[in-house]
């Protein structure tokens, strides 16, 4: 974990500010092992491998991390020479690389990074999270990039101060089809991390493409391509 991963870090709990023990440091200054403790509630927090855990290990999602870490670059652009990942992260997302510039990303549900491989050639912060141990699968593939951050935790119980975030994307990882504007509305805290409304979008796996994403005023819309379809 880089330290300044810190910086948007707080309390899943409580929102508090996490202060940092570094047990174990690589030569290239990231932090191995150590903790982090909530100073408003007292809870603590393991940084594991580099990542830090808001969630237990071994949870109702640990079969997709077995998955990730065995099948870990099977759509990573970067190591198999394809484009396809590069060519839907910025159909879906309508992002540019001159908008991405110096901003700070959060990928939610980032399983083994296969967009964060993506996000992070940019000039910009990335930070995955995911409930599984996807995110060690994620780290052995992108560990050379000092862009890319990765946290095991739950996207309905954010780890991350307010408004820390300039967009967030989930692309693929809401897996029951047709339900990726629920994710979207049930989730208050995506709201509260974000500084604009409107750069946040879920998008349904590949098999039944459509992208849900929040308007300039905030509001719920679905989008196939580039054609705004309803609004929710």
């Amino acid at each position: 974990m880089w330290l300044k991963l810190v910086d948007v870090l707080a309390c899943p709990t409580c929102l508090g500010e996490l202060t940092c023990v570094a047990d174990e440091t690589s030569e290239s200054g990231e932090i191995e092992k150590g903790s982090l403790k909530c100073q408003q509630c007292g809870k603590t927090y393991p940084i594991k491998h580099g990542i830090p855990r808001f969630v237990p290990e071994d949870n109702y999602a640990a079969s997709f991390g077995y998955q990730w870490n065995r099948f870990r670059s099977q759509q990573i652009d970067s190591v198999n020479g394809t484009d396809i990942s590069k060519k839907r992260f910025y159909s879906e997302t309508g992002w540019t690389t001159d908008w991405l510039h110096g901003k700070w990303i959060l990928d939610g549900g980032c399983g083994a990074g296969r967009f964060l491989d993506i996000a992070s050639k940019n000039d910009c912060e990335v930070v995955g999270i995911d409930i599984s141990t996807a995110t060690d699968a994620a780290r052995a593939t992108l560990i050379e990039r000092k862009n890319v951050h990765l946290v095991q935790g739950s996207i309905y119980e954010m780890p991350f101060r307010p408004q820390a975030f300039d967009g967030c994307y989930s692309i693929g990882s809401v897996h029951e089809a047709g339900r990726q504007d629920q994710a979207l509305a049930r989730n208050r805290d995506i709201d509260a991390i974000l500084l604009s409304p409107d750069k946040c979008l879920v998008s349904s796996p590949a098999t039944q493409p459509s992208v849900c994403f929040r308007d300039s005023r905030g509001q719920l819309c679905k989008r196939a391509g580039a054609v705004i379809e309803a609004t929710l």
